[in-house]
């Protein structure tokens, strides 16, 4: 015979004894990834043992912190809570409300992680790539601890050090046994990049982090070189239910497997065929996800330094308002230049002569002439750099519009209701499903919400499919 065991510890702000909490009526906990903060709330009697203490006295304060664990008991071992393998979430008050006109009392205690205090901050800052150790990663870990700081802590309970300093959130490098990987997919270092950002909100600073313009180098970008992106997805992030920063590709390796019909529909996860929990719902629908209408592009600069932007709007694409995003093509100019140095090269050019990269204008002597990438006669550096410019828009635009119709694009999502259990937002889950025609469908975690009354325990998942890899011009 198996019972749930659930239990929610009070800590006072600046005390270190854990008190364990009774008059618990409803417990409800949610946890995400990318979210702006995971909650939990409580509902407790106004009584000795819960919203009480051995005094009589209202037993709250604001940013107390709350630990909530649960165990299905079915081997006879109770909850250890000095490991945290049950743990579920830590967090802290951050207010109560109470309803007069039960026997007894009831309060409502309202809850958030540490994500609470992290994605909500705003942060001001520039990062250039001309300097050391601003790859992606790297400025993560920095936003994220100069974010979470602490400076003026009552006591070190759930605080995590590193160089000296403490922090609200563990943010290092899987290399070093954390969570923010600082590898890439095919294990080459990330590029440094460039990337400002005034007083913008910390999940604004991670979600532009982890794009793949963030993650890929510009000749891995641009459309023109031949070289293959190596990060064909957008990074994700969570902070975990023990205060760890994660920051992770979401690749097609399985964390969790889910077979209609087979053990009564059972998750298990693919390290070891064990039951995780009955799954009694799935809710799945096709659904429009991330669309664009309108793309922004830069193709780099032309012989006088200035840049190169235009766009494209599709106007076939199924989204019912304009949806824009942007994209930089450095190399574009730099091919096509390429082209022309192999006919005219740095002995018939002005200066120095330059390179593709650096470049100058041709002799004076040498005009007119057709430029290597096509078009009419050009006979001066103004109708030769204005060549240059409008070929470079063609080939942009060209490249926008294959992106634009790849971008995006028709994938599940919905709903799982599960026995409960534990589970973490970024799983990956292979479904498989006569009912739905599935075999193997990646669904992906998104958000955990877990429901304690009564002595039950449900869990509901949010799922979606992962977005397709994106490869050169979005095929």
């Amino acid at each position: 015979m198996s019972f749930l065991q659930l239990k929610v510890l009070h800590i006072p702000l600046g005390g270190t004894t854990a008190t364990e909490l009774t008059g618990i009526k409803r417990v409800n906990v949610r946890m995400g990834s990318e979210a702006k903060s995971n909650t939990s709330d409580i509902i407790i009697k106004n009584v000795v043992g819960g919203a009480l203490d051995s005094a009589g006295n209202f037993r709250f304060k604001e940013k107390d912190t709350i630990k909530i664990y649960a165990k299905v008991i079915d081997d006879g071992i109770d909850i250890d809570t000095s490991s945290t393998t049950h743990l579920l979430t830590i967090a802290n008050i951050i207010e109560f409300s109470g309803r007069f006109g039960q026997n007894p009392m009831e309060w409502t205690i309202k809850c958030a992680d540490r994500t609470y205090l992290l994605l909500n901050r705003l942060f001001a800052n520039a990062y250039k790539e001309t300097d050391t150790n601003n790859t992606a990663p790297e400025i993560v870990r920095d936003v994220v601890r100069q974010t979470s700081k602490v400076t003026n802590h009552l006591t070190d309970e759930g605080f995590i050090e590193a160089d000296g300093v403490k922090y609200a959130i563990s943010a290092e490098f899987t290399s070093l046994g954390g969570g923010i990987q600082n590898t890439r997919q095919n294990a080459s270092a990330f590029p440094n990049i460039n990337i400002a950002r005034t007083f913008k909100p910390i999940y604004e600073w991670l979600r532009d982090l982890s794009s793949i313009e963030n993650t890929n180098s510009e000749t891995e970008l641009d459309p023109a070189d031949s070289t293959a992106l190596v990060q064909k997805r957008a990074m994700r992030f969570l902070v975990d239910e023990n205060n760890k920063f994660f920051w992770f590709y979401p690749d097609d390796t399985p964390d969790l497997f889910l077979e209609e019909g087979k053990s009564k529909g059972e998750l298990y996860r693919s390290t070891a065929n064990t039951v995780g929990a009955k799954v009694s719902s799935v809710e799945l629908s096709k659904e429009q996800f991330d669309s664009v209408n309108m793309i922004i592009f830069s193709a780099g600069k032309d012989i006088n330094g200035a840049g190169i932007l235009d766009y494209v709007f599709d106007d076939t694409q199924p989204i019912k308002q304009l949806k824009m995003t942007y994209r930089a093509f450095p190399t574009i100019v730099k091919t096509l230049l390429k082209q022309d140095y192999e006919v005219r090269p740095a002995s018939s050019r002005k200066n120095t002569g330059g390179t593709p990269n650096e470049p100058e204008f041709p002799l004076d002597s040498l005009y007119p002439f057709v430029p290597a990438w096509g078009g009419t006669s050009v006979g001066s550096d103004a109708a030769y750099n204005s060549s240059l410019r409008s070929k470079a828009r063609d080939y942009g635009k060209n490249k926008v519009r294959e992106l634009i119709t790849n971008i995006g694009g028709i994938r599940w999502r919905g709903r799982m209701t599960t026995e409960g259990a534990k589970f973490n937002p970024g799983d990956l889950i292979f479904y498989t499903s006569s009912s739905f025609s599935l075999t193997d469908q990646d669904l992906r975690i998104t958000d955990v919400i877990h429901n304690f009354s009564d002595d039950s325990w449900t869990t509901s998942l949010t799922v979606e499919e992962d977005e397709n890899e994106i490869n050169k011009g979005g095929a």
